[in-house]
């Protein structure tokens, strides 16, 4: 098939309205848009070295053996491209829609592969992207979003320079798989969804098992960025911006921002070290009961950190409507399997942490099997729990968890 060379006529000599082509016979028939023109994909390469521009609610299908070649510029403004079995293989700049664009109505829909290649990138305002197939990264690739990335697939972010960007309120919504080798970047109000049984690797093999190896990827989340996870998370991370969900995280967490654990009330496990450096962390008390082992059922907010857990920042208790404290309540509120070093800013043993509804909770770090963070509303402990956790704060001794 010939590479488009009337489109690149069309694009030098009337660049307005390049998209309407109907591709059904192996030949290619550029016309100005006067409706909804399609071009189907079946079996044949479209290649774009130019500039190739999709408007006024065009649609391009690429279908079972099919595939769109971009090596310079894709500019999407008011239509859709649909990869069904087909492929995309891009080397360029795919540009969805104009910058600050709210347009819902295009987008691009993935049920096939789509190559975003060697320092290709791809840009999206205000489109969407679906993605039900695979999504692969090449060499210093990107991926900038500022609207909605859907994914049911699996996107691979794995080669050297490689990155996923979410930016001014760009959303990922994963309910498959990631898996990274390169960087996923959240920012400036961003927000990456990791949903119920989906997952998100930064390590460096997949067996049949699923993920395992060393991290070798970067996840960062910046300020005013958002991470909830609901499924399972593999890497290590630095958080400056929120984290909340009830998923677990196997690796570990250096935490400058927000972690509020749960959706409403809920449990998170750590799968290693938790460095909790300054920010804070919200926990919400709305029972007594811990969940007796089903992390979903609790009543009130705790972290579970299977390896050493140093403390910073400040904690933020809040005591929601409808509950009442009384006094002999207890909150085992950080569960430490290693050691527990540091404290919370301002938060010494037995100190005072609030007044909430007429009830005092006070906060001690020798809690739980003698290194967990508990809450309490006694001023004073029960006497052989006073007398086990006294005599450990006076000796300053941390203790490891006895599994």
């Amino acid at each position: 098939m010939k590479k488009l060379s009337f489109l690149i006529c069309m694009v030098l000599f009337a660049p307005t309205a390049l998209f309407g082509q109907q591709i059904d016979s192996g030949e290619t028939d550029p016309h100005t848009n006067t409706g909804d023109p399609t071009m189907n994909l079946d079996d044949k390469d479209l290649f774009n070295e130019v500039v190739f521009t999709n408007e006024l609610q065009g649609i391009m299908n690429i279908n079972a053996g099919g595939a769109l070649k971009n090596r310079n510029f894709l500019y999407n403004t008011a239509g859709n491209f649909e990869t069904q079995a087909g492929s995309v293989q891009q080397y360029g700049i795919f540009n969805f829609a104009p910058e600050n664009s709210q347009d819902s109505d295009q987008g691009f829909f993935n049920d096939g592969t789509f190559v975003n290649g060697k320092r290709g990138e791809i840009i999206k305002h205000g489109a969407w992207f679906t993605n039900h197939g695979m999504v692969h990264q090449g060499k210093d690739a990107v991926i900038t979003n500022y609207a909605r990335l859907d994914n049911t697939g699996a996107i691979f972010n794995n080669q050297q320079g490689s990155e996923i960007n979410l930016q001014q309120k760009g959303t990922l919504y994963n309910t498959g798989t990631i898996w990274s080798k390169g960087t996923i970047k959240i920012a400036a109000e961003g927000w990456l969804y990791n949903a119920y049984g989906a997952t998100i690797s930064l390590l460096d093999d997949w067996g049949a098992g699923g993920p395992s190896g060393s991290p070798v990827g970067a996840f960062l989340l910046e300020h005013q960025g958002r991470f909830t996870n609901k499924g399972s998370f593999y890497g290590d991370f630095t958080n400056y911006g929120a984290i909340d969900g009830t998923g677990n995280i196997t690796g570990d967490v250096v935490d400058h921002g927000t972690m509020a654990v749960g959706n409403s009330t809920g449990a998170k496990t750590i799968v290693g070290n938790y460095f909790k450096v300054d920010g804070s962390k919200h926990v919400e008390l709305d029972g007594l009961f811990d969940g007796g082992g089903d992390q979903s059922l609790t009543e009130y907010d705790f972290l579970d950190v299977t390896g050493n857990v140093e403390l910073g920042g400040v904690l933020d208790l809040e005591v929601l409507a409808g509950f009442e404290l009384h006094r002999g309540n207890s909150f085992n509120i950080l569960r430490v399997g290693g050691t527990l070093t540091g404290q919370f800013d301002g938060l010494g043993e037995g100190d005072l942490v609030g007044n909430f509804g007429g009830q005092d909770v006070f906060i001690s770090y020798v809690a739980g099997d003698g290194n967990d963070v508990g809450l309490f509303t006694n001023a004073v402990p029960e006497p052989t729990t006073a007398l086990v956790w006294s005599l450990l704060a006076g000796l300053g001794l941390t203790v490891r968890r006895r599994r």
